[in-house]
């Protein structure tokens, strides 16, 4: 509760905010599966949500490792994604939370492909 107030709390301010909607780091290519949490602060907080793809990070940083090394690492920002205005029923936010998974997946195809 509290970092979804503080996510809300800096979306109401204007500024921009980064969250990681899998949770976890992850390897390969394959976005894992996302919770609704990213798009219900989003819909709270009326924002636009832009997937972005990075491949080559766990090259970078593989686990374990305490200091990253030297790499190529991909990002792609894709278009926004415009959240519906009024309130999201709770199964919509499903549907679109299975939208932005699809949009990440693309994003993150480009992103190995461009590394």
């Amino acid at each position: 509760r509290e970092a979804t107030r503080a996510a809300r709390e800096i979306l109401d301010s204007g500024r921009p905010l980064m969250i990681f909607p899998e949770g976890t780091r992850q390897t390969g290519r394959k976005i894992g599966e996302l919770f609704d949490g990213t798009m219900w602060i989003a819909s709270k907080a009326k924002a636009s949500i832009v997937p972005v793809g990075i491949a080559g990070t766990e090259d970078a940083m593989p686990p374990g490792a305490r200091i990253p090394k030297k790499t190529t690492v991909g990002v792609v920002a894709a278009e926004p994604m415009v959240l519906p205005s009024g309130r999201i029923p709770r199964a919509k936010l499903g549907e679109l939370t299975e939208e932005f998974r699809s949009r990440l997946q693309a994003a993150n195809d480009r992103a190995h492909e461009i590394r």
